[in-house]
C-alpha cells in the first residue's frame, strides 16, 4: 500500500449531471465547485 497517496469521497447527487438537473444544478453550486477543486488536486 505504498503507492495509495489519498484517497477522496465524493457523494453528489444526481443534479450534477447538466442533462439531469436542467438547470436545477444551480442549487448545488458549492458542491459542483468543491467537485471541481478536487479534481484539480487529484490531477496534479
Amino acid at each position: 500500500m505504498k503507492n495509495i497517496l489519498g484517497y477522496y469521497l465524493m457523494p453528489h447527487p444526481p443534479l450534477i449531471i447538466p442533462s439531469i438537473g436542467k438547470g436545477e444544478e444551480k442549487k448545488i453550486q458549492n458542491t459542483i465547485n468543491a467537485c471541481e477543486s478536487i479534481g484539480k488536486e487529484i490531477a496534479f
